[in-house]
C-alpha cells in the first residue's frame, strides 16, 4: 500500500493533477503533529494522543462564543443572539450579531481578526506575534504564524505531513520539501518542487521546472543586463522603476519602490502604509498630537498646543492652591491663608474687633479689619498719652468728636456728621455762588452758601421791584408796546381774542372793517356806459392789498347809487398781521359788464392807526373804514 501511494503521489505530481484515484481505504488524511494545544495554532482544536484533532462539540459550546463550528441550534446559549438572523449572508448588528457571535454573517476580513473581548475586528495580524484569541493561525495570518519547517498549513492548522507515504501538494509537499513521499522517478530529477529531465542537457523545459534559478545552464537570461530572480529573468532591482509586473515593492525592491517619507513598508503586503495609525507617536517623523492626532494622543488633563500636549490648569473656582500643573492658581494676602479642602484664602485673626491696649509708653495696638477682612492687630503711637484701652488722648487730626480722655476735638455745623473725627457734609448744591430759581416757584431765588464745617447750602432770596427769578436771576417783565406774547420773564403781556390767538411780534391780528362808500354821479371813471347812458350808477368793487402782498375782495355792490354815502359793512380783511397794515393800499373800481375793471380811486399808506371810523377822499369819492383787534 505505501509503494502504491508513492507511486499514485509522483504520479499525481508529474502531470499535476489531484490523486483522487487511489481507492477510498488508501487515502490517508494527513495528521498534524503536536506536543501541546500551542501546537495546533488553532483555539478549536487540541493535541488529543500527539496529534491536532478538533475539540468535542461540549468543548466548545458554552465558552461565551459562537464558534464557527457552532449555530444558533448546536449551542443556543452562545449563539442566541443571532438566533432567527445569523447565517442570512447579513450582519445585523441591531440583533446583537458580530464577528464572534455570528462569524458567518460578520466574519473580519484578512488583515482584520475578531477580538473576542471587544467584539470587533481589529487588525492584529502583522505584530509578529500569533495570537490565537484573536482567531490567528498559519491560514488567518501567515505571517505571524508561520509554520515550523517541515510542517504545512492546512485548514488554520500545521501539519508535519512529510513522511507519512503520501505525497501531498496541498500540505506543499514535493520532492524538494518532502523527497521522502514524493521522490522523482528513474531518468528525472528534481528542480525546485519538480521531477523533471536532468537539468543540462540544452533545453530549458518549463513544463519539469526548469528556469533561470532552478537550471541556470538551460535557462540563463539572454537579454543583456536581465539577471534572475525567484525563477524569472528580469531587469535588476536598482534600475530606477519599480515594477510591480516582476514583483518589485518596498519590500523586494526597496531602492526602486521606497515610500513617502511620512510612510513605511509592510514586510507581509509589500505596500507602503502611512506611519499615523500605527498606534506609535513616531516625534522622529515628525508627528505629534497636531500632525498625527490618532497616535500621538493627549491625556484629560492636556490640551494640543502647537504640536504638543500641554497641561490645561485646572483653577475654575479656585482663589489658591494647586492648578494641576506645577503652579499655583492664585496667592493669599495679608493675614490670610490657604485652605486645601476648598482652595479658598481664609481669615486667621489675631483678635477680636474693637479691643485695644496700650503696648508701653506712648504705644498702642488696636484690632482692626485689614484689606481682606481679617481682624489684625494694628500699631501706633499716641501725640501725649495712652489709655488702658489703647485710645490715645489727644485730638491730633481729628476736629470734631472725642479726644479719647473725655474731652471733645470739635463741633460739626447743623448740616455735617462727625466721622472719624472728620466734619463730613452732605452738601445741598455744587459750588459757591451757585443761583437758581427756588423750587416753590414763588417768584424767588435761591443762593448757594458754605457754612463753617465747609457744608454747602442754598440760601433763599426775594427779587426787588416786582422782578421775578428766571434761570436764576431776577428778571423784569418787559411788556411796554405788546398787546401779546412773552414779557421776558416766563410771564405773558397779553392774550388775544380775534385770529385764534396768534400773536403777531407782541400786537393782536387786526380787522379792517370798509363802512361806507360815496361816489359821485357823473363821474368821469365810475359810471355806467351800459345801454341807457342817463343810468349813472356804477359797478362798485373794493380791493385791499396788505404791505406782504396779501389781497381781499369786497364783492361787487351794482348799481350803486351815486352822490350818496352808501353803508357796505365790509368785514372781509380779518385776523391779518398788524404789520401789514402799513403800506396798504385800498382802490375802489367800476366793473362794466365784460370790461376791465376801471380804478376810480385808491389810497396807500400806514392804515394800522386808525381805530376809530375815518373817512378818505380822493378824486372827488370818499370811503370811510376803521380798523379793530
Amino acid at each position: 500500500m505505501r509503494l502504491f501511494l508513492r507511486t499514485c503521489g509522483l504520479l499525481c505530481l508529474f502531470v499535476l493533477v489531484a490523486c483522487e484515484g487511489a481507492p477510498k481505504s488508501f487515502q490517508i488524511k494527513p495528521p498534524a503533529f503536536c506536543k501541546s494545544d500551542a501546537d495546533c495554532f488553532d483555539i478549536s482544536k487540541s493535541c488529543v494522543g500527539g496529534l491536532c484533532q478538533y475539540k468535542a462539540k461540549t468543548d466548545l459550546c458554552g465558552n461565551g462564543f459562537c464558534d464557527a463550528s457552532e449555530t444558533c441550534k448546536t449551542c443556543p446559549q452562545d449563539c442566541s443572539a443571532a438566533c432567527g438572523s445569523c447565517g442570512d449572508s447579513v450582519c445585523d448588528v441591531g440583533t446583537g450579531e458580530n464577528c464572534a457571535s455570528c462569524p458567518s454573517d460578520c466574519g473580519c476580513k484578512l488583515p482584520q481578526v475578531c477580538n473576542r473581548s471587544k467584539l470587533s475586528c481589529e487588525k492584529t495580524c502583522g505584530n509578529g506575534v500569533c495570537e490565537n484569541t484573536y482567531n490567528e493561525n498559519c491560514e488567518t495570518c501567515p505571517g505571524d504564524c508561520k509554520c515550523p519547517a517541515g510542517r504545512a498549513c492546512t485548514k488554520g492548522s500545521c501539519f508535519n505531513a512529510c513522511g507519512d507515504g503520501r505525497c501531498d501538494a496541498a500540505e506543499n509537499e514535493n520532492c524538494t520539501s518532502c523527497p521522502d513521499d514524493c521522490g522523482c522517478p528513474d531518468g528525472t530529477q528534481c528542480q525546485n518542487g519538480r521531477c523533471g529531465a536532468a537539468c543540462g542537457d540544452g533545453t530549458c523545459d518549463d513544463t519539469q521546472g526548469e528556469n533561470c534559478s532552478s537550471c541556470p545552464t538551460d535557462c540563463a537570461c539572454k537579454t543583456s543586463g536581465e539577471i534572475c530572480a525567484n525563477g524569472l529573468c528580469q531587469a535588476p532591482c536598482g534600475d530606477g522603476f519599480c515594477e510591480i509586473a516582476r514583483k518589485e515593492n518596498c519590500d523586494t525592491c526597496p531602492s526602486d519602490c521606497s515610500c513617502p517619507s511620512q510612510q513605511y513598508c509592510d514586510v507581509v503586503s509589500g505596500g507602503c502604509l502611512p506611519y499615523c495609525g500605527d498606534n506609535q507617536c513616531d516625534a522622529n517623523r515628525g508627528e505629534n498630537c497636531s500632525t498625527c492626532a490618532s497616535d500621538c494622543k493627549c491625556n484629560d488633563k492636556q490640551a494640543c498646543s502647537g504640536g504638543s500636549c500641554v497641561c490645561v490648569k485646572q483653577c475654575a473656582g479656585k482663589e489658591c492652591g494647586d492648578d494641576g500643573c506645577g503652579g499655583q492658581c492664585g496667592s493669599c494676602s495679608g493675614a490670610t491663608t490657604c485652605d486645601t479642602g476648598t482652595n479658598k484664602c481664609e481669615c486667621t485673626h489675631e483678635c477680636t474687633l474693637g479691643d485695644g491696649e496700650c503696648t508701653g509708653g506712648k504705644g498702642y495696638r488696636r484690632c482692626l479689619l485689614d484689606a481682606s477682612g481679617c481682624r489684625v492687630w494694628q500699631t501706633g503711637t499716641c501725640q501725649n498719652t495712652c489709655e488702658d484701652d489703647g485710645v490715645c488722648c489727644d485730638c491730633g487730626s481729628k476736629v470734631c468728636g472725642s479726644d479719647g480722655c473725655g474731652g471733645s476735638c470739635g463741633a460739626c455745623s447743623s448740616k455735617a456728621n462727625c466721622v472719624s473725627g472728620q466734619c463730613q457734609c452732605t452738601h445741598e448744591c455744587n459750588s459757591v455762588g451757585e443761583l437758581r430759581c427756588s423750587p416753590q416757584s414763588n417768584g424767588k431765588y435761591e443762593e448757594c452758601f458754605a457754612d463753617a464745617s465747609g457744608c454747602r447750602y442754598w440760601s433763599e432770596k426775594s427779587c426787588s421791584g416786582g422782578r421775578t427769578c428766571v434761570n436764576g436771576q431776577c428778571c423784569t417783565p418787559t411788556c411796554s408796546g405788546k398787546e401779546c406774547g412773552s414779557d421776558g420773564c416766563g410771564g405773558q403781556c397779553g392774550s388775544c381774542s380775534s385770529g385764534g390767538g396768534t400773536c403777531f411780534s407782541g400786537l393782536c391780528p387786526r380787522t379792517l372793517e370798509i363802512i361806507s362808500i360815496k361816489v359821485p354821479c357823473r363821474h368821469a371813471l365810475c359810471r355806467d356806459y351800459r345801454g341807457n347812458s342817463s343810468d349813472k350808477r356804477p359797478d362798485v368793487i373794493v380791493s385791499v392789498q396788505l404791505s406782504n402782498g396779501q389781497k381781499f375782495y369786497m364783492p361787487t355792490r351794482q348799481n350803486m347809487e351815486c352822490d350818496k354815502e352808501v353803508q357796505v359793512n365790509w368785514k372781509g380783511v380779518t385776523g391779518v398781521d398788524p404789520a401789514g397794515l402799513n403800506g396798504m393800499s385800498i382802490a375802489v373800481l367800476d366793473k362794466d359788464g365784460s370790461s376791465s375793471a376801471t380804478v376810480c380811486a385808491s389810497w396807500w399808506r400806514d392804515f394800522s392807526g386808525y381805530t376809530s371810523e375815518t373817512t378818505f377822499s380822493n378824486n372827488f369819492i370818499d370811503i370811510k373804514l376803521k380798523v379793530t383787534k
